[in-house]
C-alpha cells in the first residue's frame, strides 16, 4: 500500500493527519524558524538550513524575502513533480 505522502506527491486524495506527514511538517516549521532567525551576515548558516529544507538551490540566497511554509510548501511541491 502507497504511503500518504506517496499519494499526496501523485495528487491523489491522502489523510492529511497522518503521523509521518505531520513529523515532516514539524521538521519544516522548525527549519524555517531557524532560517528567518539567521543573520543575514552569515551566509554559509543561511545555505545550510536551505540544503536541509530543499535539499538544493540554484545560487547563494540574497533576498530579504520571509521563508514561509507555504512557499518552502510549494517549492518542495515542484521539486517532487519533476
Amino acid at each position: 500500500m502507497a504511503s500518504q505522502k506517496d499519494l499526496m506527491l501523485r495528487g491523489e486524495p491522502y489523510l492529511s493527519d497522518d503521523p509521518d506527514l505531520a513529523a515532516e511538517r514539524l521538521r519544516c516549521r522548525l527549519l524555517l524558524e531557524r532560517l528567518n532567525s539567521a543573520s543575514a551576515s552569515d551566509p554559509a548558516a543561511i545555505g545550510r538550513i536551505l540544503r536541509e529544507l530543499l535539499g538544493a538551490f540554484a545560487e547563494t540566497p540574497t533576498s530579504s524575502r520571509r521563508c514561509t511554509a507555504t512557499t518552502a510548501t510549494r517549492s518542495a511541491s515542484a521539486r517532487a513533480a519533476s
